[in-house]
């Protein structure tokens, strides 16, 4: 995964990155809420648009990058085998959807 934006100048529970290979956002949005995992796609400013992130674009992503960016938003309660358990879904989900017609 790519960090987008600035790593240091950011909300400390917020974190937007542009996923690997062919995992596209709206993919891996789908599959992890099947898994109880609540992301979003694209940035918070573009939320209810199905066209890549004006925002995301502004920060120089194509529009590839954008569509394949997720939004994770830490809650200030979570504990640390809550984010262990989501970072391990994600990378599965990624590889799984990163096989594609492999399987």
């Amino acid at each position: 995964c790519k960090v987008n934006a600035s790593i240091n100048k950011r909300l400390p529970n917020n974190i937007s990155v542009v996923l690997p290979d062919d995992a596209m956002g709206e993919s891996i949005l789908y599959m992890l809420d099947m898994s109880g995992i609540f992301v979003s796609t694209g940035s918070a400013c573009n939320s209810k648009s199905i066209e890549p992130s004006y925002v995301l674009k502004a920060i120089g992503l194509s529009d590839e990058e954008a569509n394949k960016t997720i939004r994770i938003t830490l809650p200030r309660d979570i504990e640390a085998d809550e984010i262990d358990k989501a970072m391990c879904e994600i990378k599965k989900q990624v590889k799984l959807l990163s096989m594609g017609d492999n399987f």
